[in-house]
């Protein structure tokens, strides 16, 4: 069997015949050697045991998004859907901004992004905007017959 530690961490222990990576000791605990583990005192980081010594590095998270939903690891952001003021919205939702009147949202892979509502183009020179709503309207036509 090949050993992936040097020949000085090896060990020979009573009674076997052939030689064992000697266990990297971190926090109290044994690690053998090559295992990899997340300690105790930082769920967010990766830690391996290589030649008595242990390494540890940040853990890398793939999904990077603005608005995340919560997810079960402290360190990762979950970009499956998305958390907007309060409510969560499925990856590619369209809907209402909630603080910005005549605003439309859409989730995409955890990130929002916002934008004016459109509004149709119009061909009148009195147009209004009725109460409530976002896009200015032309008065209705009125009717006339006979000059009247």
């Amino acid at each position: 069997r090949n050993l992936t530690c040097s020949t000085q961490t090896q060990i020979r222990p009573l009674g076997r015949c052939c030689p064992i990576c000697r266990p990297c000791r971190f926090n109290g605990r044994d690690y053998a050697q090559d295992q990899i583990f997340i300690p105790a005192s930082d769920s967010c980081a990766e830690c391996t045991c290589q030649d008595t010594a242990v390494s540890c590095r940040p853990i890398i998270c793939e999904a990077n998004c603005t608005h995340p939903v919560p997810s079960g690891s402290p360190c990762c952001q979950n970009c499956s859907a998305c958390s907007f003021n309060g409510t969560v919205y499925g990856n590619g939702v369209d809907f209402l901004n909630p603080t910005v009147n005549c605003s439309r949202c859409q989730c995409q892979s955890g990130s929002v992004t916002c934008s004016p509502t459109p509004c149709p183009r119009l061909f009148c020179d009195n147009a209004f905007l009725p109460v409530g709503s976002c896009c200015p309207v032309c008065p209705p036509k009125k009717c006339e017959f006979e000059g009247r």
